[in-house]
């Protein structure tokens, strides 16, 4: 199939080939770029102490795209969870609002930021996890392979810390 003209294509099974009603920009059909452009332009972190979440600028701004519209953030935008234990996930939503969930991300609408366990009992996030990943890897790909590869460190990541003499109980 040839993209040089800028249209999407799929081949049905008849194997026609049909354009997809919109072109490689048309954000409607690929809800695309999906993502903040450059992720050293920004810092994530936790304050335990308010259960707050937020990513700052490190420079001037960074660029967020959602379902294919941009947003600058000029300014650190927070979020604040509630005091129960459990997983939050952190994403930038369809207006360009720093917000959480509860249950896991909407692939196609959320422009993924990071996700945290909130432990109530030790008032602490016992875990941060980065996700803001580049532009160029779009949310259908992005989505098969944390659903069929998992979670991959290169670096970074070292469990500490632990017991081997316990009995599982702890």
């Amino acid at each position: 199939i040839n993209y040089t003209d800028g249209k999407m294509y799929y081949k049905t099974n008849t194997n026609t080939i049909s354009e997809l009603g919109g072109n490689l920009e048309d954000k409607a059909a690929t809800k695309e770029p999906m993502g903040i452009v450059d992720r050293t332009a920004s810092t994530i972190a936790f304050d335990n102490a308010t259960r707050t979440f937020s990513i700052t600028p490190n420079g001037a701004s960074f660029d967020v795209y959602v379902t294919g519209t941009k947003f600058k953030i000029t300014s650190a935008k927070t979020v604040q969870i509630p005091d129960t234990t459990g997983l939050y996930y952190f994403y930038f939503n369809t207006a360009g609002n720093l917000a959480y969930r509860t249950t896991y991300f909407v692939w196609e609408t959320d422009a993924m930021v990071a996700y945290a366990y909130w432990n109530s009992t030790a008032q602490a996030a016992v875990y941060l996890a980065d996700e803001r990943h580049g532009v160029t890897l779009d949310w259908q790909t992005h989505e098969y392979l944390h659903r069929t590869r998992g979670a991959a460190f290169a670096s970074g990541f070292s469990i500490s810390n632990y017991s081997l003499n316990g009995d599982g109980s702890a």
